[in-house]
């Protein structure tokens, strides 16, 4: 499972050196024989916070932390359908570089029916209204698929 991780974290960060661009993210899912599960989630912080910079206000303050515990809990905006996935908590990261910021979203999961899954952006789209296109890459050992997915085409069927 480390080779399909590293793929999966290599094409993000190949992904990341494109244009910073607003309404667009990119979406990683690495997936190994046994199961397991690797999520990487790319976009800039506008997208997400409104702002791309270390918030300023209390208020400001409040909206980070809860959009942060919404994208470190894959249940809130991740759909994989019948895959039945069980996410350990995930992590993020913030970097800001000449006025533009970036946040990565980072998560594990094991899935008990990887065969039967599909995903559904929806809630993704539904809780962050700026978004507007999410590229998403799949990766198993027996597939790499890429796909487009908005919120007038949230979801994709990956498995069976």
């Amino acid at each position: 499972m480390i080779a399909i991780f590293v793929s999966a974290a290599s094409l993000l960060a190949s992904a990341q050196g494109h244009a910073h661009v607003h309404g667009h993210a990119e979406l990683a899912l690495a997936l190994d024989a046994q199961g397991g599960l690797y999520v990487e989630f790319a976009t800039p912080m506008d997208n997400v916070y409104g702002f791309e910079r270390e918030p300023r206000t209390d208020a400001e303050r409040a909206h980070v932390d809860q959009v942060n515990a919404t994208l470190t809990d894959a249940s809130a905006w991740l759909d994989l359908g019948r895959a039945e996935c069980t996410f350990e908590p995930g992590e993020i990261e913030t970097e800001s570089d000449h006025g533009h910021g970036n946040l990565r979203v980072t998560l594990t999961a094991s899935c008990e029916d990887a065969d039967r899954m599909n995903v559904n952006l929806e809630n993704l789209f539904t809780h962050f209204a700026g978004l507007e296109e999410v590229d998403l890459v799949v990766l198993s050992p027996t597939q790499q698929q890429g796909f487009e997915l908005s919120p007038s085409s949230p979801s994709v069927r990956i498995g069976r």
